[in-house]
């Protein structure tokens, strides 16, 4: 099967090609679901996750255990002090072996929580692209530009002139009736 793409040119008058802008840091930062999400990812912020628990009372058994041979270390002589000396150098390979487990398990922890807030600001942000797109067509606009955003990334960078209509509040009423319609059911 061969598939045939033809391309026509479409003629835009410039005034057939209404733009509108929004702030797009405003949005994002006064729309609900983002506060809401904030105030989430802030109570989580707070729990002691169980298996850091687990490492952090491990670890203070260990250095009580390391403390008591180093008295016996200190109070022995010859062989006994051998003995003990070796048992003190091994308790403290396992105390800094538990610090460097308790580290890691936080790191993978706080990389986790990261990985979700990036995902819910994705997820958000999509609702605001789809929230625009939708109040431009209602509207009759041919563009809807974001601004204030950095020019990075996967965003263009677009000058828009005070000619664009501002529909940043229809935008944030918009996405706000729709968040709440949405939370309360």
């Amino acid at each position: 099967m061969i598939a045939l793409c033809i391309a026509s040119p479409i003629t835009v008058t410039a005034d057939e090609m209404r733009t509108a802008r929004f702030d797009a840091r405003r949005v994002f930062g006064q729309y609900q679901h983002t506060k809401d999400a904030s105030a989430q990812h802030s109570k989580q912020d707070g729990p002691v996750y169980p298996v850091i628990e687990k490492l952090i009372d491990k670890g203070k058994t260990q250095k009580a255990r390391v403390e008591e041979l180093t008295a016996s270390v200190n109070a022995a002589a010859g062989e006994t002090r051998e003995r003990l000396q070796l048992q003190l150098d091994v308790a403290t390979l396992a105390v800094e072996n538990s610090d460097l487990r308790l580290r890691l398990e936080s790191m993978r922890i706080e990389q986790g929580l990261k990985e979700k807030a990036q995902n819910q600001r994705g997820m958000i942000i999509g609702e605001i692209w789809s929230a625009a797109a939708r109040l431009a067509t209602e509207r009759g606009f041919f563009i809807v530009v974001p601004e204030g955003l950095p020019a990075d990334g996967p965003f263009l960078s677009v000058v828009v002139t005070s000619k664009a209509e501002d529909v940043t509040e229809a935008l944030l009423s918009n996405l706000n009736k729709e968040y709440a319609a949405k939370v309360s059911k």
